[in-house]
């Protein structure tokens, strides 16, 4: 105890800082088990007994390497009637030739371009009303090649969660701990959610995982017709 005195005594000013991060702290494990305790109280859906069809929506802009290495966990997925839609923003590399290789192996995978030499300088948002348009399902899947599912489940759980009265499923996505820099991304999203939780608090905005959430396609363009300004889809996370 009385070197811990000692050390409270030398911080002098940087003490107020202390308290704060220890506030901020406590504030955080306090959200985050509190939403761990509504999430699992909710009721778990029950088996439907009729399943309906997904489009995986996925946007790539020069990511060949990610195509080949990922592209195929969405593929491979234990689903009966899905799609995977890859919309390639401007890609000057070698993914035009990445996705006609994978299509002779998986005929569910659909493909559109926006071309290089387009006139539109920021193509994010329309490459992904571009899949929306092109999706034959109501369910309309987003995902990032920067990330894989982590399971051969993942369609049908998040399929698994919508009813007639269900517009939008969000799930979460955590972080490979194998790649570099997983602890600065962490510590960057931790004050992210600082952030979202003040803005929430406030009514003044809404947060998704762009890796993983869905929308039903009519309540999606709906929304976007009505708030055009804004991108539905956030941007997305690394996992």
């Amino acid at each position: 105890m009385e070197s811990l005195r000692v050390f409270w005594g030398e911080l002098e000013a940087f003490r107020y800082g202390v308290i704060l991060l220890f506030v901020l702290t406590l504030t955080y494990i306090y959200h985050v088990i509190r939403r761990c305790v509504i999430v699992s109280r909710k009721v778990k859906p029950i088996d439907k007994q009729e399943h309906e069809g997904v489009s995986v929506i996925i946007t790539s802009h020069n990511n060949a390497e990610c195509l080949r290495r990922n592209l195929p966990s969405f593929l491979m997925q234990a689903y009966d009637n899905f799609e995977v839609i890859v919309v390639d923003e401007c890609s000057e590399d070698d993914t035009q030739d990445v996705l006609t290789e994978i299509q002779k192996d998986y005929p569910q995978l659909r493909c559109t371009r926006i071309f290089p030499d387009t006139k539109f300088r920021f193509t994010k948002k329309l490459a992904i009303n571009i899949g929306v348009l092109a999706a034959k399902h109501d369910i309309l899947l987003f995902s990032e090649i920067n990330c894989r599912p982590s399971s051969m489940y993942w369609v049908k759980t998040m399929e698994s969660y919508f009813d007639e009265n269900t517009a939008a499923v969000v799930g979460f996505a955590n972080y490979d701990f194998t790649e570099q820099n997983v602890r600065n991304s962490r510590m960057f999203r931790f004050l992210r959610f600082i952030k979202m939780m003040v803005m929430v608090k406030n009514k003044k905005y809404i947060f998704g995982d762009g890796c993983n959430m869905a929308y039903r396609k009519s309540y999606y363009i709906e929304v976007s017709s009505i708030n055009s300004i804004y991108p539905l889809v956030s941007d997305s996370r690394t996992l």
